[in-house]
């Protein structure tokens, strides 16, 4: 049986880096984001991705909830040491990613590739190779 949020990302393999598509253009109903969180945190917890690249092409409205959705993912990933990009921003959610300055803490890149290499070089958000456990 397939879980409820499954029908909400595609995950792609980079080497040992998840890459998740977001299928949703408009992440506003609160029950969808909490599918879609449970999903992804279900990735981390009982598949063991923790170098993850959330794609979010396509993705052109989200509301505050999904901000607090991806902290709290972000969280997880580094309790297990790992990292997390974002890529494909829409101007209007990057304009939210930066107002709350969200951009400096998740790490937004241009694109798959970025993210991906961002993570593997063991970059912070911000450009610094990273020294451990929560090093944002």
């Amino acid at each position: 049986m397939a879980r409820k949020g499954l029908e909400q990302i595609i995950m792609q393999k980079q080497g040992d880096v998840a890459v998740v598509s977001l299928l949703n253009k408009r992440m506003l109903d609160a029950a969808n984001i909490r599918d879609l969180a449970d999903e992804l945190h279900a990735l981390v917890t009982e598949r063991g991705v923790t170098r993850m690249v959330l794609n979010l092409d396509g993705v052109e409205y989200l509301s505050s909830a999904v901000l607090g959705k991806l902290i709290s993912l972000l969280k997880v990933i580094k309790k297990e040491k790992g990292s997390l990009r974002i890529c494909n921003v829409h101007p209007n959610v990057k304009e939210i990613f930066e107002v709350t300055q969200l951009d400096k803490v998740l790490g937004v890149e241009k694109n798959v590739s970025e993210a991906v290499n961002a993570i593997k070089q063991g970059k912070r958000p911000g450009g610094k190779k990273s020294r451990g456990w929560l090093s944002w």
